[in-house]
């Protein structure tokens, strides 16, 4: 033990002191369970990564750059009914991986695409990710989607996992 931390610390004499004295120790332990935290993070995964082309409604469909399996889980559930059935018309693989906190991803589609939404497709505190185009297209057709403006889903048990791509 180095000599500060043996030395006894004098007690403050005013309630302002000691709030103080109790801010300063509580900065001390928020700090080192933020360093805690980090590093129980999540392990990075490699996600594949696609260009799509998404029906969005019978006639009408946009190109999205970039995608991985979650957000195109989430898009197919999305848009398979006003599609009039699958709604990713065309996947070609960019042949590059995104790597990607789970918790981080997750994050990042609840901005996109409201949290209510990506909740029920990925929950809890380390949320489990399709790691395949293919198992998140079905998961994706597989799900009843209720109004989902409004982020209202019920999920339906989706098919066992296919072989990998």
């Amino acid at each position: 033990m180095s000599e500060e931390q043996t030395k006894p610390t004098a007690l403050p004499e005013s309630p302002d002191e000691l709030r103080a004295l109790l801010a300063e120790a509580q900065k001390k332990l928020t700090a080192a369970e933020l360093a805690a935290e980090k590093d129980e993070a999540m392990e990075a995964i490699d996600l594949p990564v696609a260009d799509i082309e998404l029906l969005v409604m019978k006639g009408h469909s946009v190109h999205k750059p970039g995608v991985t399996p979650p957000e195109v889980l989430i898009l197919t559930a999305q848009f398979h009914k006003e599609a009039g059935g699958l709604p990713i018309k065309d996947i070609k693989l960019t042949g590059k991986t995104r790597k990607v906190d789970p918790r981080a991803l997750v994050a990042e589609l609840c901005r996109k695409y409201g949290a209510a939404k990506v909740k029920a497709f990925f929950p809890g505190a380390e949320p489990r990710l399709p790691m395949t185009f293919r198992r998140a297209i079905g998961i994706g057709v597989t799900s009843i989607a209720k109004d989902l403006s409004l982020g209202e889903i019920n999920l339906t048990p989706s098919a066992p996992e296919p072989a990998a791509e």
